[in-house]
């Protein structure tokens, strides 16, 4: 199915407003768009599509693993945002056709060899797609990384655009309003309870790995990050609970050595804590304190470490 005109090309000026992209999605909403009001196209042959879908292809590995190998983890995230760049090609390729559709064995090596290894041609290969609708979902989903609040309205306005061509003409235009206003609004419910439960999963898991991790922590060693960029992520638990009738200021190790990023403590004999009506005491004279001058702590303990 042909999307309405301009459809595509404000779809690629939203992706550029959202990217950032707008040097890059202005020429190319022009190209695309021209298609309406230009007679001018290519005749191109099924091997023609195969081998812009190959170089397509090809683009796509090359930049993945470039990315990946420069940027790490958050190559991923620019290479989501470039898609609609990497698919430029194949979508203009189309537009500009003669045929303006892509044969379903051009885009799955699997239907181009089926014929070779069965003998006869696979019953959906000749079968054609417009790939025009998919490629403006790629500009969305793109567009989706720089969440702004304007983002939310402008995927509900273009997709109600595309649907609005494609909707049974049989159907009245409040019985198409009335399900697009319901669509729009779970849609935005359920992106909400997803953003939550987002943030509450990824909190319980970083409470449970530094649970972990600081069970079996050593009173002698602890590494640091002293000149790494990162994110301070703050957090409402209460770790401990003081009462004490004086301020006082609470240490909970000293370090003396410092080596390549770890600060070590030279070994010192630990004293004892006795344990008894729910109190724990220190045995050691020199740590004593006036029955009126004790603080009381209290903590929650992860299986009574």
């Amino acid at each position: 199915m042909t999307p309405p005109p301009l459809l595509l090309g404000s779809t690629l000026l939203f992706w550029g407003w959202q990217s950032q992209l707008f040097p890059f999605a202005i020429p190319m909403a022009i190209i695309l768009e021209s298609a309406h009001w230009s007679k001018w196209r290519w005749t191109l042959s099924d091997k023609d599509f195969n081998l812009v879908i190959d170089f397509t292809s090809l683009s796509l590995i090359i930049t993945v693993i470039y990315l990946i190998t420069q940027q790490s983890i958050h190559g991923l995230m620019i290479l989501l945002n470039s898609l609609p760049i990497l698919f430029f090609v194949l979508i203009s390729t189309q537009t500009y056709s003669t045929q303006g559709t892509i044969k379903l064995s051009s885009l799955f090596l699997s239907l181009r060899h089926y014929e070779t290894k069965v003998g006869k041609t696979h019953p959906k290969a000749n079968q054609r797609i417009n790939l025009s609708y998919p490629y403006m979902m790629i500009c969305l989903l793109s567009s989706s990384l720089n969440n702004t609040p304007w983002y939310f309205v402008g995927i509900c306005v273009l997709i109600a655009w595309g649907l609005w061509a494609a909707r049974p003409q049989r159907y009245s235009l409040t019985i198409f309003g009335l399900l697009l206003t319901i669509a729009c609004t779970l849609a935005y419910i359920g992106q909400v309870g997803i953003y939550h439960l987002h943030t509450k999963v990824e909190e319980l898991i970083l409470n449970w790995f530094e649970e972990m991790l600081w069970a079996d922590r050593d009173p002698y060693r602890q590494n640091t990050a002293i000149g790494d960029i990162g994110k301070l992520k703050l957090s409402n638990k209460i770790i401990l609970r003081v009462k004490t009738p004086k301020p006082l200021l609470l240490r909970e190790t000293s370090y003396n050595t410092y080596f390549q990023t770890t600060w070590l403590a030279k070994p010192s004999k630990l004293s004892e804590i006795s344990y008894a009506s729910h109190v724990w005491t220190f045995t050691n004279e020199k740590f004593k304190l006036k029955k009126e001058n004790s603080p009381q702590i209290s903590a929650y303990l992860r299986k009574g470490k």
